[in-house]
């Protein structure tokens, strides 16, 4: 029985294109000695993601480039390349930086 509510919660995801990831999700980053969050608006129209990356603690925003959907999977460009997928309620991220660095990370959905 969970199997099926599984597959059935999938294929929803998957046929609503993206709409599941409409809205902000927030995820904390942790790097060298500290760490601090990082908030995403997303705005999805067909399978085109657009939007902002916010870095409030650095009181910084870069707008979502080059943002696409497919069923349960992201990618998009801004303040690095990003992809990742839907996991259960959670956006699983990986953010690829300049020289190889790469910084892993879960967000949830918020409020605002």
């Amino acid at each position: 029985m969970n199997r099926l509510l599984s597959i059935l919660a999938l294929a929803l995801v998957v046929s609503a294109g993206g709409d599941w990831l409409t809205g902000n999700w927030q995820a904390e980053v942790h790097g060298e000695a500290k760490s601090f969050p990082i908030v995403f608006h997303f705005k999805v129209e067909a399978n085109d993601i657009h939007g902002t990356i916010e870095f409030p603690s650095h009181d910084l925003e870069f707008p979502i480039e080059h943002g696409t959907v497919h069923g349960n999977e992201v990618s998009f460009q801004g303040a690095g390349l990003w992809h990742g997928a839907l996991k259960g309620k959670s956006l699983e991220l990986t953010r690829e930086l300049d020289g190889g660095k790469k910084q892993v990370m879960v967000a949830s959905r918020t409020a605002h």
